[in-house]
Formats: structure tokens, sequence, C-alpha cells
């Protein structure tokens, strides 16, 4: 992985949403790269400050289940999009706290 890949990255990273062989790379090159670990260093002070000054808000029941049912409609190729749908409804900084914390470290 070379820094232009990397830091398209960097953001996804942070979310944890890159799949486990692009997260190994992405550490094996941050563990090598110098610059990239300050400039994810600086993403994700920005990650974090728009995470803790925005407002969680819950999407009303009705609603999430009328999305959910419009998505199934779809079948198979709607399956990553309910995942990450479902995923992202358990929690905003669950799913990215911990590469923020790595990422400030």
């Amino acid at each position: 992985m070379d820094c232009r890949e990397a830091e398209e990255l960097f953001v996804p990273y942070l979310l944890g949403t890159i799949d486990e062989r692009e997260r190994r790379l992405m550490d094996s090159h941050l563990e090598s790269c110098g610059a990239c670990s300050v400039a994810l260093r600086s993403d994700g002070q920005t990650v974090a400050s728009f995470a803790f000054e925005l407002p969680q808000l819950e999407v009303p029941s009705e609603v999430s289940r009328k999305l959910f049912k419009r998505v199934e409609r779809y079948g198979r190729l709607a399956s990553p999009i309910i995942m990450q749908a479902e995923a992202f409804g358990r929690g905003f900084s669950q799913a990215f706290m911990p590469h923020v914390a790595k990422a400030l470290a």
C-alpha cells in the first residue's frame, strides 16, 4: 500500500468500515510511514471532534422498519447494505472509537 492508497482509506479506517485485509494493509503501512501516521492522527482528531459535537439522533422505529422492509425487497444485493445499516444503528461511536483512540495514541 502506498501513501495515496492509505490516504483514501483514512476515514473508512477510522470508522471501522474497511475489511480485514485492508485493515491489515493499513496497519502495516502506518507502522512504516510516519507521514501517514501523523496525517491519520490529524484526521482522527477531526472525526472525533465531529462525533462528539454532533447530536446522536435516534431513528424512529417505524422509519427503520419501513426502510429495512424496502431494502429486503432487493434481495441478496441488499444484504451488505442491511449489515452496514444494522452495524451503524448499534452506535456510531462503538464502530469507530477504538480506531480513533488508536489514531490519537
